[in-house]
């Protein structure tokens, strides 16, 4: 056996303690990538820190150094927008998910010059990669988890959000209010499908990350009584008591349009709830029928050939929930409360055993 007596050494760019999914993202690899001896890394933050995190799960991460590696082995970026930048020195590996299918004709372009490995988190957008003209074996699926100790079935309810629901069935979607995460779809099915005289609640904890024209509708809408009750929550809540707020609700509904993994769906099933997703994309990495209530999907070709002023290598696509479906997956849930628990329980057990 060859022994390494020399260390590798790894610059991971990207925000860490801020109030986003990227942020999380990187926490949680390095937490874990700290422990390995054989790595000598250094982080550069993107982003200044949002918070300071408690316990000691991230005690090396806050000790990490923030310098520049200036001759590292490894450089990993993951930010938005993301660096193509070729480093001095070592190899570049880039996070990079994207949600619409055909990834910008620039990326393509940029990948095949300056990057070594693209890691996306589901297998899904590895096939979109490859579509759009990426050398499969530049592409690594590096999965999206949960931490078990954190999400599971044992942890206590928000309080807040608890005392909101007054007693009512809630379905809770937890994300940016915006049209690829398919907030509209999952407003409009709620509102057609129940009435204000049932004992019924819809939770939208909205992220601060994303535009607000969607979000002041269903602001407006939460102050309705004329209608089944809507709860609209975007206070930024610590990574550590996420778990609170699945706790609190019934079930977890996530219509996508489109995902890159969907990882509230994840740890919405790590702690014991049915959950309503799309079937189709991202998500099928680690939900089947038997874990998940589905919702009927199409592939949606959009007409240009560009997203937000990228312009793409082809059509950029994504999914359509049918919402008529949405309506009846929710009503049918909310009717056999009893089985939804036994699904969500079986989910519960293997996203915790299979999804770490």
């Amino acid at each position: 056996m060859i022994e390494h007596s020399e260390k590798i050494h790894v610059q991971w760019e990207g925000s860490f303690f801020v109030h986003h999914s990227l942020g999380m993202v990187n926490r949680e690899l390095l937490a874990e990538l700290l422990n390995n001896p054989a790595l000598n890394i250094r982080t550069l933050p993107y982003e200044a820190d949002q918070f300071t995190p408690s316990g000691s799960r991230f005690q090396k991460l806050l000790s990490c150094i923030r310098t520049p590696h200036h001759r590292a082995t490894i450089t990993v970026r993951h930010r938005w927008p993301p660096d193509f930048t070729k480093p001095a020195h070592g190899k570049l590996v880039l996070i990079l998910p994207w949600e619409y299918g055909s990834v910008p004709v620039a990326w393509r372009d940029k990948i095949g010059e300056t990057v070594d490995e693209v890691w996306v988190p589901s297998r899904y957008l590895k096939l979109c990669y490859i579509q759009s003209g990426i050398p499969e074996e530049k592409i690594q699926v590096i999965p999206n988890g949960v931490d078990p100790a954190l999400f599971n079935p044992m942890q206590p309810p928000n309080p807040e959000i608890r005392k909101a629901i007054e007693g009512r069935f809630c379905f809770l979607f937890n994300g940016g209010a915006t049209l690829r995460k398919g907030t509209d779809i999952l407003v409009n099915a709620y509102l057609n499908e129940f009435k204000a005289d049932e004992r019924v609640c819809l939770c939208i904890k909205d992220s601060n990350v994303y535009g607000k024209d969607l979000a002041a509708q269903i602001q407006k809408l939460a102050a309705r009584n004329d209608i089944a009750r809507i709860i609209y929550y975007s206070c930024n809540i610590q990574h550590n008591e996420l778990a609170g707020l699945y706790a609190a609700c019934d079930c977890y509904v996530h219509p996508y349009r489109a995902e890159g993994y969907g990882l509230p769906i994840a740890e919405a099933m790590a702690c014991g709830k049915p959950v309503i997703a799309s079937g189709g994309g991202a998500c099928l990495d680690f939900t089947d029928p038997e874990t998940a209530f589905f919702v009927k999907c199409s592939m949606q070709k959009m007409s240009d050939k560009q997203v937000s002023g990228f312009p793409t290598v082809h059509h950029p696509f994504w999914l359509t929930p049918d919402m008529q479906h949405l309506q009846s997956v929710m009503r049918y849930v909310y009717d056999h409360q009893e089985r939804a628990i036994q699904k969500g329980i079986l989910a519960g057990e293997r996203i915790r055993a299979e999804h770490t």
